[in-house]
Parts: structure tokens; C-alpha cells; sequence
């Protein structure tokens, strides 16, 4: 015998069968959708602490190695232009310049071979210069003729070897605005004119001389107060901390 069910009705049992499975079927349906989430975050946090290990890692051998290659290489570099190499591969470094007398050369040449130094400092160049000392006086040739230039200097040169200061003669003939009675100072070759170092070159520490410089017009009488003090300057390859 057959039986014709409706619609409704299959409806109405497919419901009462669902609703007696669904409580168990959407439990575990939950608990794997956890376990696949927590696996999946799990997951992407050990590839990402991996990640971050890794970077840490390389950024440490990075330094590490750059330390080592820095105080080992640093033995074999022995001129400004492989310094320079040098620094192109190693940021933190860079050449430093130190003035000294040359009586004292060899004090820092060893110094910079001392435990603490030579690691990270290096000796690249050592370059002779002289440091001069003068006192002048200056006529400008664009205000005064030759003969007036010629005057002025004979009336200098005697009145400073009749005892008059040569500061005093300053104050009364220079034609410029130097304020401390004629003295440049301490100044090292290369700084001037040549010409009017090339004359101090020529001269001993109380030498009254003249110098002339046509070209532009200048005109000194120079005393010379120092005698030239020889000098050196270092060039220095230093790794920075």
C-alpha cells in the first residue's frame, strides 16, 4: 500500500531528525573549526618569531663579521686612497687629521700601535709641513708710487734699528687693518701667498726683510719672530664605535 507524503510532512521529519543530530554534528563542527584556526595562528606566529630570529641572526653576523674584517683589514691599508676604499665599505669609519710637531712623531707613531688603538685607528699618511711666524708691514702700491713705497720702507727699517718697536711702526705706516700689531700668528705652508712664504723661507727669527708682490700691488717690510717650526700631519683611518 502505497503512502503519498507531502510536502509539508517531509519538511516537518527533516527538521526532527536534523534537530536531533545538528547538537553533536554543530559541536564538532566548532571544535574542528578551532582546532584548524588555532593551528593556522599558530602557525603563522612560528613563521613570523622564524622570521624575526632570523633577521636578528643575520644582523648580528653582519656586525660581527664587519668587526672582524674592520680590525684585520685595517693592518693592510697603508695609503689615503685605500683608506678611502675603505670607508666606502665600512660606514662607521672615516680619516681624521692631527697636527704635531715633528719632535713628537715618533711618540704617536708608537701610540697608535698600543693595544687599545690599533684595533680601530691607522696611520695613513704622514705629511711634512712648516708653520712660520711673521710680523709686517704693509704699503699699497694702488695709493703710494714706487718712490713713496721705497721711502716710507728706508725710514721703517731705520727707525726700527734705533730701538723704535716694531709694533710702534705698525700703528704709525701699515695701510691695513691688522689688529694685533702686525703678527699673523702661528700659520702652516700652503696658507699664504707663495711668494711672500717663499721669502720667510729665506729668512732667520729677527730678520727685518722686504717683500714685493707687483701683480697685485702689495708691498711688506717683514720681521720675522720665530724661527720655522717643522711639523707633520697625520692622517688617520678610525673605525667608530
Amino acid at each position: 500500500m502505497n503512502y503519498k507524503i507531502s510536502f509539508q510532512e517531509r519538511a516537518r521529519l527533516g527538521m526532527e531528525v536534523l534537530s536531533r543530530q545538528s547538537p553533536v554534528t554543530l559541536e564538532k563542527a566548532r571544535a574542528q573549526a578551532k582546532r584548524l584556526s588555532e593551528n593556522s595562528i599558530s602557525k603563522e606566529k612560528k613563521i613570523n618569531n622564524y622570521n624575526i630570529m632570523m633577521k636578528c641572526l643575520l644582523i648580528g653576523l653582519n656586525f660581527f663579521y664587519l668587526t672582524i674584517a674592520s680590525s684585520q683589514n685595517l693592518e693592510k691599508i697603508n695609503s689615503i686612497e685605500e683608506a678611502e676604499s675603505f670607508i666606502q665599505l665600512n660606514p662607521k669609519a672615516e680619516i681624521r687629521t692631527l697636527e704635531i710637531t715633528t719632535d713628537s712623531l715618533d711618540y704617536y707613531k708608537n701610540r697608535f700601535l698600543e693595544k687599545d688603538m690599533i684595533d680601530k685607528n691607522r696611520i695613513v699618511k704622514t705629511e711634512p709641513i712648516i708653520s712660520m711666524r711673521v710680523s709686517y708691514i704693509y704699503l699699497d702700491g694702488s695709493k703710494l708710487t714706487n718712490d713713496n713705497i721705497n721711502k716710507k720702507r728706508q725710514e721703517i727699517i731705520k727707525l726700527y734699528k734705533k730701538g723704535k718697536s716694531f709694533g710702534e711702526l705698525v700703528a704709525t705706516y701699515s695701510m691695513d687693518s691688522n689688529v694685533n700689531k702686525g703678527d699673523l700668528g702661528w700659520f702652516n705652508e700652503g696658507t699664504m701667498y707663495k711668494a711672500f712664504e717663499d721669502a720667510i723661507k729665506c729668512h732667520k727669527k729677527n730678520d727685518l726683510f722686504e717683500v714685493d708682490i707687483p701683480e697685485n700691488r702689495w708691498y711688506y717690510v717683514v720681521l720675522k719672530t720665530y724661527n720655522d717650526l717643522p711639523k707633520s700631519i697625520l692622517y688617520i683611518l678610525s673605525v667608530l664605535d
